[in-house]
């Protein structure tokens, strides 16, 4: 029962974060605007890229959470032996497993640069 929670969770976060960036947009543009710059940017993408990354964001958020959770126990175990002298060593090794995009675009499929908000 416990891992069907986790899933669930999951997949909601991942259609937020889906839907999340259009209810945004809607605050800047126009409803007209807003829907001819979603068909063009359909078009640009097809459903391959759009189905791809959401997969792949399936399978990226709990691996990459597990790297992260697992970093940040083996970082905490590294303080602890070393009586708090790698400071630094455990702060990188934390950032770099929890850091980075967790969500895959279509963007970064096709291999264009990411926006800059």
């Amino acid at each position: 029962m416990g891992q069907f929670k986790w899933v669930s969770i999951a997949i909601v976060m991942l259609l937020l974060a889906i839907v999340a960036p259009a209810w945004a947009d809607e605050s800047e543009l126009d409803a007209a605007a807003h829907s001819q710059e979603m068909t063009e940017r359909q078009d640009e993408y097809g459903v391959g890229y759009r189905v791809g990354s959401v997969l792949l964001t399936s399978a990226n958020i709990p691996l990459r959470g597990l790297l992260c959770i697992g970093s940040t126990i083996v970082a905490g175990g590294l303080y602890i032996v070393t009586l708090g002298t790698s400071v630094n060593a455990t702060v990188y090794m934390v950032q770099e497993a929890c850091s980075g995009p967790w969500i895959i675009t279509p963007e970064m499929m096709k291999g264009k640069p990411r926006r800059s908000d």
